[in-house]
């Protein structure tokens, strides 16, 4: 299997999102054990978010699967034993590739998708994924876009790939989305990013 995404929660443990699903493990790596996301067999987890101060609480981002998997984005409020669909209503066929927490106010969500071969989306949530916007505009249109985190006092988003010139850069916003900008310059060689880490 593959290995996507690999996030330490505050009490020790060690979650990995696989091409297999969701693995949690102890803090020397010594055993893992599979958490089911309960969605069916296509449970390929592209990224993984452990809330800060709520070690229980996980969200992760799943592959589209090729459009067989219409669920992308979980939240687990119990380790991973059960799981709260929680995927906006984003365009068929974008998998979820990112997902972040403010850890100020864990029911501030931002998630970001990106289609096999083209498209992309950004989505907003200020209510824990029960409601969402579509926060894309401001970004380069049908980009996908493979990063979020969020920074202290602002989310950054990346996105954008060689395939087809399909160039984003890297953006910031401290209103959920409302407003983007750029944080990218005319120096970057290439404007594709796939992973942002603080």
């Amino acid at each position: 299997s593959g290995v996507y995404d690999i996030e330490f929660a505050s009490d020790g443990a060690v979650f990995l999102g696989t091409s297999v699903g969701l693995f949690r493990g102890t803090s020397d790596g010594t055993s893992f054990v599979a958490r089911d996301l309960q969605i069916g067999l296509n449970q390929v987890v592209l990224d993984v978010h452990v809330v800060s101060g709520a070690p229980s609480t996980i969200w992760v981002a799943v592959a589209s699967s090729l459009g067989n998997q219409p669920i992308r984005l979980l939240r687990s409020d119990d380790g991973g034993f059960n799981w709260i669909n929680r995927t906006p209503p984003v365009s068929s066929g974008l998998n979820g590739t990112a997902v972040a927490v403010d850890p100020t106010n864990p029911n501030r969500v931002v998630a970001a998708f990106a289609g096999d071969f083209g498209g992309g989306e950004v989505w907003a949530s200020s209510d824990g994924g029960q409601s969402w916007v579509n926060r894309s505009a401001g970004l380069p249109p049908g980009r996908p876009m493979y990063s979020v985190v969020y920074d202290g006092s602002r989310f950054l988003v990346g996105g954008g790939r060689l395939f087809a010139s399909q160039f984003a850069g890297l953006y910031a916003t401290s209103d959920l989305g409302a407003q983007w900008v750029p944080l990218h310059d005319g120096s970057w060689p290439v404007l594709a990013v796939n992973e942002i880490v603080l």
